[in-house]
């Protein structure tokens, strides 16, 4: 693995840790980014790279 595809990994990690606190009030449900940023980096990513990105979170 290059280190420029670890470092798109831990940005995505950083990103999505940092969005599970913006909230997003909508109607009764409070949203959060952190879906977004995850979906966003299934998107980017793909799916061997999103292994070791799930894996960083834990």
């Amino acid at each position: 693995m290059k280190a420029t595809e670890l470092v798109i990994i831990s940005l995505f990690s950083i990103l999505t840790a940092v969005g599970a606190y913006i909230n997003i009030p909508i109607f009764y449900v409070p949203f959060t980014l952190q879906i977004v940023f995850v979906i966003m980096s299934g998107i980017i990513l793909g799916s061997k790279k999103l292994q070791f990105h799930r894996l960083s979170i834990c």
